[in-house]
């Protein structure tokens, strides 16, 4: 014969239920920011730097153009 089992609560209290939706809040946010950092990393890795104009570039103003 199979050991008694210890009586189940069917409900648990308020404030549990509330700390576990606060975890689980919690939870969720660390890792919805944690793949946000991680994408970020891998296009800032992996993005098209280019190669810089080669003509152009600085050029003095004339008088005129200061005002």
């Amino acid at each position: 014969q199979l050991a008694p089992r210890p009586p189940v609560k069917a409900f648990r209290s308020l404030e549990n239920v509330l700390a576990a939706g606060f975890v689980t809040f919690i939870r969720r946010a660390l890792v919805a920011l944690m793949v946000g950092m991680a994408v970020a990393a891998a296009i800032r890795v992996r993005g098209r730097g280019g190669v810089p104009p080669q003509t152009g570039g600085w050029r003095e103003l004339r008088d005129d153009e200061l005002m």
